[in-house]
This record gives C-alpha cells, structure tokens and sequence, in this order.
C-alpha cells in the first residue's frame, strides 16, 4: 500500500502547478509575420544583467517544434525540444542548468526555433510556432519583452518533397535573402498563451537525454566532374544521423547548392534534403535538418570551388557498452553492423527506419528493446520507458492500442501489438530493468487492450483483423 501512495505523489509531483516552475512565462511567438506556417523558423533574444551568479540556474524550455540555444554567443544546445506527443494532446519540455554560461554583467539568450508545421508518422502539430522560456533563478521568463524574428531565408524545397510521413520538411536557405535581412530591426514578441494553455497543453518533461553532438568534422571528398553541375562525394565513417556543413567561396553569388545522402530515397519514397543559395563572397553553412545516410553528396554548378565539407554526427545520448569478438572477421564485422542499426534508429523516439518514416513502429521497437539490452548503455532504458507510456497513453477509447505513435496513423495492427505488451515487449522490459513504476503505470491500458482479444473453443487465440496482418513481412 505505502508503495502505491509513494507512487501516487510522485506522478503529482510530475505534474507540478505551472506557476511555480514556469513563474511569469508566457507563450510567445513572432511579432510579424506567419510564423504558424509550416517550416517556420524564428529568432528569439532576451538580455538579461546579472549583478551575481546563483549556484544554479535551472531553466526551462518549451516549443513546437525544436530549439537551438545560444547563451553570450556560445552554442549551450544542439537541436533541443522533442516531436510532440506524450499523448494526443501535450507536449514535451526541456530542462537545463544556465549556470556554466551565464557571466556576471551583460549576457544575450538567443532562441532559433524551427516550426514544423505538419503532423506526421512521429509528431503532433499544434498549430502554432510558440516558445515558452523560464529561467526563476535570473528572472528571466519568455514574454512580449523578447525580441524576434521571422527568419524569411529559410524556406522549403520544391520537388521531391519528403514523403507524408515526415513532419520535417526539406530545408531551403538563401543565404542572399539572409544578408539583405541582416540589418532588419526585431520586433517586440507577441505573447499567445499561459503555460498549460492550449495547442500546447499540459507540460510533461523530457524523458531522454538532449542529444549527443560529436562535433564537426571534416569530409574527404571525390570530385565527379560534369557539363553542368560538379558532384562532391563524401564516404562516411558509417551509416549516422548528421547534418552538413559547407564553406564555399562565390565571386558572383546566386548559385544553388544541393546536399543530399545516398539514403534520400532510403525507404523508396521520398526523404529529406537541404538546399543552399550563395551570397556573393566567403560563407560558411550548416543545414540544421538532419538526414542519414553513408554518403554525402554535394552538388554545385559546374566549377564552382568547394573549400570545405564537413559533417556533424548527433542522436541519442547513449553509448555501446556491451562487447563481442570473436576470430571470425564476418561475425566481427556484423556485430559492428548491428550497433550502428540500433544507433541509427534511436532519437526522438525509437523507429524503424531513419530516413523514410522515423516512426515508432511498436514490433521495430520490440526488436530493438531487446537487442540494447546486451549492447548499449542504460541510458537507453529512458527512451524505452518513454515509448512505452506514450503506447498506452495513445490508447482508444475502446482499448485498443496502435503504432506508430506520436501521430496521425491511428490503425491497430494486432499481432504486433501483442507482441509489444507481451514476453518481448513490456516483460522483456522489466526483466531487464526491475522498473516496477513504469509496468504499473502501463498494467490498467494493458489489461484493456488484453480484454480485447478473445480466445476460441479450443483455447487457442482468436485471430483478430487489423490494418493489415503484420506476418506478411519477409516475403
């Protein structure tokens, strides 16, 4: 019993009054322009002096859709927020310590925010481009006060568009636009909602880490000459999640510069790309999106000189621990393999394929549950739990349970998901991990959708039809 009313205050506690962690936050957005618009990317800045520094500045930080935090010029955060979704209708939230890069005096916090704008196999789309910000200790909260802007150099690419099931759309930045913009004064914020107000809803926070980035680092490049447009091909060390960097030099400016991974029709369909336009002169980008893939191509017109690729590797924040090795270089060779498939399919969520979908199919994650258990570190038992309680919390009103989730795909497919509440799903979980909390907060949505399956005569299991039967695969 007293295990049952510890466990009680502690999903209180985790649902904490908004006023004492959020303070004075509002939810801001761009003062001019369509920032709801899918792709939309704002520019967020505050300045804040500091007559002394706290131990500890605890700060929290949410969006739809992700964030790129900068404090005093330094990059704090690559890439924060999570794909919404720990049900159908809240979302996620960061939480950091600004203490290492707060000074005494003057100091800059700066937001870039990227607004998907669409719902996919892996998001929830609010509606609308928001930025809720609180940091208590300074007294520093988002509000109409923040300067932003609607950044109107980033746009998305024509054809091939990413397939239906991404949220994320492929990223087009002129960098011209960007220069004829860059004396263009910010504007007071808008202010559009309190915390726990809708789209946004309740603030659950970020269950895994923030996302491990690698650092940049430099691409060895062939060269493919042609009539028109040069091709630079960069091999990869192995199969990542990374976005590109470029440092290229251009007398006249103007010129399209397409990045793109062998792994852009990975899946069959469509996946992400990046377009860049020059300005006249010197510059240097990175494409923020990420993509995946072996190999890095990038695409210039004919001659124009390239004098730098590289690349950043990011993803989930754990690491291989477990080994094997063997004196067969096959077996070796395969292991190495296998850890970079279940790396590649971890970030946001676990999914089943990183370029395509990047869905969270409930029988990939079953396999992958099972194979990080005796490869990566314990870090990811937190993505694990997460995909978990948002199976459950995505449950019908008639009990049954569906992938992938977060989402708009809402049809069951029943093998699979017995298989994910059963021995090589949520059992496999607890025997590995003894995470008695997490299988009691599943065990009512379990035994619903359990009550849903009926057996026959015999006693053996009644077939039940879903989307489609999900033994079809290996053909």
């Amino acid at each position: 019993m007293r295990k049952f009313v510890f466990l009680a205050l502690a999903l209180a506690l985790s649902a904490a009054p908004v006023s004492a962690q959020w303070g004075n936050a509002r939810w801001i957005t761009a003062g001019e322009g369509n920032a709801d618009a899918p792709n939309s990317w704002v520019r967020f800045r505050r300045d804040v002096s500091l007559s002394s520094l706290p131990d500890r500045v605890e700060c929290s930080i949410c969006v739809d859709s992700k964030y790129w935090l900068y404090v005093n010029g330094k990059q704090v955060v690559f890439e924060g927020g999570l794909k919404r979704g720990p049900n159908p209708t809240d979302s996620y939230y960061d939480r950091l310590d600004l203490r290492p890069y707060l000074r005494k005096g003057a100091n800059r916090v700066e937001l870039l925010v990227w607004h998907f704008g669409k719902t996919g196999f892996s998001h929830i789309d609010s509606g609308r481009m928001g930025l809720l910000f609180s940091a208590p200790a300074i007294g520093l909260f988002s509000s109409g006060m923040w300067e932003s802007r609607l950044l109107e150099e980033y746009t998305a690419c024509g054809e091939p568009v990413p397939n239906g099931r991404l949220s994320e759309s492929s990223i087009h930045y002129d960098a011209r636009v960007a220069k004829a913009n860059a004396d263009k004064p910010y504007t007071a914020s808008r202010e559009i909602g309190r915390p726990g107000d809708a789209p946004w809803n309740k603030l659950h926070e970020r269950p895994i880490p923030l996302f491990r980035d690698f650092g940049l680092k430099d691409a060895k490049c062939a060269l493919h000459e042609g009539e028109r447009e040069d091709t630079l091909v960069a091999r990869l060390p192995y199969n990542m999640q990374l976005t590109p960097y470029i440092e290229v030099d251009d007398p006249q400016g103007g010129s399209l510069i397409r990045l793109q991974t062998d792994h852009i029709q990975g899946g069959s369909e469509w996946g992400v790309r990046a377009e860049y336009v020059t300005r006249q002169g010197k510059q240097a980008y990175e494409s923020l999106g990420w993509m995946n893939g072996d190999v890095l191509h990038v695409i210039v017109p004919h001659g124009l000189k390239v004098a730098r690729v590289r690349y950043r590797e990011s993803g989930y924040d754990g690491l291989p621990e477990g080994e094997f090795l063997c004196d067969d270089a096959y077996f070796n060779r395969f292991w190495q393999k296998g850890l970079r498939t279940l790396y590649v399919n971890m970030r946001d969520t676990y999914f089943d394929c990183p370029d395509r979908e990047r869905a969270q199919w409930w029988g990939d994650v079953t396999v992958l549950m099972g194979e990080c258990f005796y490869t990566y570190s314990t870090r990811v038992h937190d993505i694990m739990r997460k995909g978990m309680l948002e199976l459950c919390a995505f449950q019908n009103d008639k009990g049954i349970i569906h992938s992938p989730i977060p989402g708009n795909y809402d049809s069951e497919l029943p093998a699979q998901m017995l298989a994910s509440v059963g021995l090589y799903g949520f059992w496999n979980y607890y025997m590995n991990t003894a995470d008695t909390a997490t299988i009691a907060r599943v065990y009512p949505a379990v035994c619903r959708y359990l009550d849903v399956w009926k057996t026959e005569p015999g006693g053996l299991t009644a077939e039940r039809h879903g989307a489609w039967d999900w033994g079809d695969w290996g053909d």
